[in-house]
């Protein structure tokens, strides 16, 4: 596998308890499965060793979520390698927003612009 254990153990732990039944919201869909796939093929593409919060849309999308010094990126995954995702970071003083939409393997280079590094990598693993 490409994750450490606790990491993998971590993610587990998260989607366990978004499905809780205790605490499920009957307006809500279960994770989709084409979109779960998404989220594993983002992992082995990008092998990020931060772990994002995670979440469910009610469409039963994955949303993952990064948060660095107020610096935010919010990825939603959907059926078929696509991403949507939203974000806001601090550059020259100003907070700049963005959103885009685009596949997996285009993720990474549509964030460059604003150093995706700080959301995915310890600074012991830098991707690029």
């Amino acid at each position: 596998m490409y994750l450490t254990r606790q990491w993998r153990d971590r993610v587990f732990k998260q989607l366990d308890n978004l499905h809780d039944i205790g605490e499920w919201d009957a307006n809500l869909s279960p994770i989709q499965k084409e979109s779960y796939k998404t989220f594993l093929k983002f992992v082995i593409a990008l092998k990020p060793n931060k772990q994002p919060g995670l979440g469910l849309s009610d469409k039963g999308f994955l949303l993952a979520a990064w948060m660095v010094d107020g610096d935010r990126l919010i990825t939603e995954f959907l059926p078929n390698e696509n991403v949507r995702w939203t974000l806001s970071t601090l550059v020259d003083g100003e907070i700049d927003r963005a959103a885009g939409a685009t596949k997996v393997s285009r993720l990474f280079s549509n964030l460059l612009p604003y150093q995706p590094n700080k959301w995915f990598y310890e600074k012991t693993h830098q991707k690029r």
